[in-house]
């Protein structure tokens, strides 16, 4: 072939077809030396690699391709997909988001970002994809609500606030199914967060009734006791509706007898009661229970 590298490219691709892959990667790098923008060989040998099952250097061949071009959008897809099969969530993110930018991603696309960004922890990034992706997709209400899980971790509270209302909003009847009691509980609670104990005790309440309507014989009886210890407990906070708090909290205690969270909000009850030694039986048993 002398330094005809079109014919050594072809060698290669018959050592590769025929699984002689030392030999084919011997070829392929030969020509990416002698063309180092010939980014269709590099591609080549990438695949090799993989057929080799040499994991890191594929990792490799791929950013090389990538320093050349940094907008190959399949490049950025296939080293995603090699680091999420390694669960390596955190080093996937850039790549799934360079291919979205560089393709226009569709609105599911952006969502299932968001989701693996929220689940990797990266809620800083999070809230800022998922607000470039409301203004790529303003009548979506995914965004929004996916939106107050990162808010609510990093307690931006009056933010998250704002993006439950606007879910609300943007869902309306046709996406009704998003609007849970799971939805209008973390409603509350955010409300709650911010102080605005009017709003979160209206939302708490509307969160029972939806429960009440669902789930009338208490499957899921802990979802259940947690709301109604939330509110009680809001109201023991800021000694409001004293006695309201603690039957709130006594049906709690029925409904899951194990939770510490709940037995210590009892105890709590008990001693703004001045019912002391109940509260302090209370507590100590929610001691041992945490």
């Amino acid at each position: 072939s002398g330094e005809n590298m079109r014919i050594v490219e072809t060698v290669g691709d018959f050592y590769h077809a025929t699984r002689q892959f030392d030999a084919a990667i011997r070829a392929y790098v030969e020509v990416v030396q002698a063309e180092p923008d010939h980014l269709q060989v590099r591609e080549k040998l990438a695949g090799v690699y993989g057929g080799k099952g040499d994991e890191e250097k594929v990792i490799q061949t791929l950013k090389e391709i990538l320093e050349i071009d940094p907008k190959s959008a399949d490049t950025h897809k296939r080293l995603a997909r090699i680091y999420m099969q390694k669960e390596d969530y955190l080093s996937a993110i850039p790549h799934l988001r360079e291919s979205l930018e560089i393709t226009n991603g569709s609105a599911t696309e952006y969502g299932a970002l968001g989701r693996m960004m929220i689940e990797s922890d990266e809620h800083e990034a999070a809230v800022e994809f998922l607000e470039d992706a409301s203004y790529r997709f303003p009548e979506n209400p995914d965004f929004p609500f996916l939106m107050t899980f990162s808010l609510g971790q990093l307690e931006r509270w009056e933010e998250s606030v704002e993006q439950f209302e606007t879910t609300v909003k943007l869902a309306g009847d046709e996406q009704a199914q998003m609007l849970n009691e799971s939805f209008y509980f973390r409603y509350a609670a955010a409300h709650e967060r911010s102080g605005e104990f009017g709003e979160a005790e209206e939302l708490f309440r509307k969160t029972i009734e939806m429960i009440a309507k669902k789930d009338p014989e208490q499957q899921n009886a802990r979802f259940t006791a947690t709301v109604y210890n939330y509110l009680g407990y809001m109201w023991l906070e800021n000694d409001m509706n004293l006695e309201e708090a603690g039957e709130l909290i006594k049906t709690a205690v029925d409904l899951d007898p194990e939770s510490g969270a709940i037995a210590d909000s009892l105890g709590w009850y008990y001693f703004k009661r001045d019912r002391f030694e109940e509260a302090n039986g209370e507590l100590l048993w929610a001691e041992q229970l945490i």
